[in-house]
Parts: structure tokens; C-alpha cells; sequence
């Protein structure tokens, strides 16, 4: 395999021959630490959530019940290895008073 380099992280082995293919790796490699981040934080909310990384900016969307749970899983994210910047597209659910 010539001009390829085997590259592996978290017991993952993954081939590229061209930087964008390294480019998709590494922002599955975030991709799969968001995710793992949020189920550690909350069960419940890595169900609610979608993430989306692209060269190392996650977006997240989706809905939670409280503000702080919001900005604690943008804060939380940032500190993930790799992670160039955080676009917060969770929505606060409408709560009675």
C-alpha cells in the first residue's frame, strides 16, 4: 500500500491515502468522543442530540429541557481533543411557569 499511512485512535484503525480522507477521520474520531461525552453527561440527551463535525467544527442541534444544560454541553465539547469550535444550535424546550 504505497503513500498510506495506518493511523489509529481509541482501538480504531483507519487507512487514508490524501489529507481529506485524514480530514474525515479525525472529524469521525471527534464525531464518536461528542458522543460518548453527552452519554456520560446525560442518557437521555445523546438521544436528543445530533452532532455534526466538519474539519473539526461541531454543530450540535437539538432540543433539551434546561439552559444550563445547554451551555454545560457546549462548554463540555470545546474541551474535546481536536475540536476547533462549537456552533450551538440546541433549542431550550418551552417550559410552563
Amino acid at each position: 500500500m504505497k503513500n498510506k499511512r495506518l493511523h489509529t485512535n481509541s482501538g480504531l484503525a483507519h487507512f487514508y491515502d490524501n489529507e481529506a480522507n485524514k480530514n474525515s477521520f479525525l472529524d469521525d474520531v471527534i464525531k464518536a468522543n461528542v458522543h460518548s461525552s453527552i452519554y456520560l453527561y446525560s442518557r437521555k440527551l445523546n438521544d436528543e442530540i445530533t452532532v455534526a463535525v466538519n474539519d473539526g467544527l461541531v454543530t450540535l442541534i437539538g432540543i433539551v429541557p434546561w439552559m444550563y444544560q445547554k451551555m454545560v454541553l457546549a462548554s463540555m465539547i470545546m474541551n474535546i481533543e481536536g475540536v476547533k469550535g462549537v456552533i450551538n444550535k440546541i433549542m431550550v424546550a418551552n417550559r410552563p411557569i
